[in-house]
């Protein structure tokens, strides 16, 4: 099996958990959880983006900023850690 195969195998399998599990696995380093996360949500954010901004070039942008976001505020979208607030 090579690596694209193994790569969409481990695709599928993960395709089936829920976003909290994902979420806490790409926590933890799991890159794969997070592809996942994107693909999964990538067409229905773009969408609602470019409706907002009328403009495909900036929606692109705008959807690149909403997931390195994503990414940074891992830690506080962990079930079960206190970000702080009350």
């Amino acid at each position: 099996m090579d690596f694209m195969q193994t790569h969409l195998t481990l695709s599928r399998q993960h395709s089936d958990l829920t976003d909290d599990i994902l979420v806490r696995q790409a926590h933890v380093g799991d890159q794969n959880a997070f592809e996942i996360l994107v693909d999964r949500y990538s067409a229905l954010l773009y969408l609602l983006i470019s409706q907002l901004v009328r403009d495909e070039h900036l929606a692109h942008d705008v959807l690149q900023h909403v997931f390195i976001q994503l990414y940074r505020s891992l830690p506080t979208l962990v079930p079960g850690r206190r970000s702080g607030h009350g």
